[in-house]
């Protein structure tokens, strides 16, 4: 087999339909980057000797040959452990015997391999979006399973759920967590070839570096998450979107806001009648643990919580009487009641048998989202007349005819 048939060979079999890495300013991980990390650890040892291939292969100081370097030299870089007394290389081989060497020994004189440095670093990488980062990017891609084809990115009445469920992982890798998550199972092993103290001056990632390196990693993507997603979706200007995105938790926000309308939510007064807290302290959520509906399954199956925890998490400290002061919560105040003392939860956009009448009790909520949220003004006038016909039958509906 010559050079350029192994080369080819090896391009067509490993490395076929990789779209180019893309790295983002705002931290995020595209697909493109998350699958060409999952290519080059899938395929390591082929692509190191497709690059040993391409070296020799190449001219001299041509860019192939260059490129080729590069990534030799990066494949092989690594951290070279300190030796002490005990670890002296000659006394290493000098414990070989005909007793620990022969093919019937069953111990054998051994050292751990020193892991690469940038190939740790990866599988790191990759764990990290396997157990969380997958997942939600895929959720934001996707159609709203109601209204179909080209509503991705419509998703507003889903997302303070779907925040919670990325902050509940963030937390669950917080701590050292990640070390009992099975994504990360090839990291630690890797990390077991990574030295205790390293030898280089110019290669410093000995086991201090990668447990400094995970809680900065994981503390950028915190200050990401919380900047760009989960203050926004858990403010009273956006939190209430979720009366019309999952039936249980819909049915724990409707009760939250009644509670807050009827009882003052928590509100504290002083002797002369004066709030002094208007912040939410409604802690009667219904405990336990609920599956989600399907606009958050992932590719592992449906995706559960713990009710009482997401809803603590999401109102916690809120200050209900900007929501109730909002006006689309004023003007369908009397739909979000029944929703909340409705004997079962309500699943926004269902049909009875006779597939006219909805299950429902908020009319509009999503075309009033939708309008909220960019707007989408093709897919509003596409069920404009189904939404006509509706709202004659949800005012003044009795939830005592409800079927769930």
């Amino acid at each position: 087999m010559n050079n350029d048939f192994g080369i080819l060979f090896l391009r067509r079999t490993h490395l076929m339909h990789i779209s180019l890495p893309l790295f983002s300013s705002l931290c995020i991980l595209p697909p493109q980057t998350v699958k060409t990390c999952e290519v080059f650890l899938d395929n390591y040892t082929q692509i190191y000797f497709l690059a040993i291939a391409c070296k020799t292969h190449f001219k001299s100081n041509s860019y192939p040959w260059k490129l080729s370097c590069a990534l030799l030299s990066l494949m092989n870089e690594r951290a070279e452990p300190v030796l002490s007394e005990d670890e002296d290389l000659d006394d290493f081989v000098e414990s070989f015997n005909e007793d620990n060497a022969s093919e019937t020994a069953t111990e054998v004189p051994t050292r751990h391999p020193i892991s690469p440095t940038f190939y740790t670093m990866l599988l790191f990488h990759r764990a990290f979006c396997e157990y969380t980062f997958n997942d939600n990017f895929d959720f934001l891609k996707r159609n709203d399973l109601y209204f179909g084809s080209g509503t991705f990115g419509q998703l507003a009445r889903f997302m303070p759920v779907q925040v919670y469920v990325m902050h509940k992982q963030l937390e669950e890798l917080k701590n050292d967590g990640w070390k009992n998550k099975k994504p990360f199972e090839k990291y630690v092993e890797a990390l077991k070839g990574i030295p205790q103290t390293s030898a280089n001056e110019d290669n410093k990632a000995d086991q201090a570096f990668f447990e400094d390196m995970s809680k900065k990693f994981l503390s950028i993507y915190e200050n990401t998450l919380n900047d760009h997603l989960l203050k926004r979706w858990r403010s009273e200007k956006l939190l209430w979107y979720g009366l019309g995105g999952d039936e249980k938790v819909a049915k724990e926000m409707a009760g939250w806001l009644l509670d807050a309308k009827l009882n003052g939510g928590g509100v504290e007064v002083n002797r002369d009648g004066e709030e002094v807290n208007n912040s939410s302290t409604y802690d009667d959520f219904t405990p336990g643990e609920i599956t989600l509906c399907k606009q958050h399954n992932t590719p592992k199956g449906p995706v559960k919580i713990e009710l009482d925890e997401c809803m603590k998490w999401l109102t916690n400290k809120k200050k209900t009487h900007i929501i109730i002061e909002e006006g689309f919560i004023g003007e369908h105040w009397e739909d979000i009641e029944k929703m909340a003392m409705a004997p079962n939860t309500v699943r926004l956009f269902d049909y009875k048998d006779d597939g006219k009448t909805l299950v429902v009790c908020v009319c509009y909520i999503f075309t009033n989202i939708s309008n909220t949220f960019h707007a989408p003004s093709l897919l509003i006038q596409h069920h404009k007349d189904v939404r006509r016909e509706q709202s004659t039958r949800i005012h003044g509906m009795d939830t005592t005819t409800l079927v769930y």
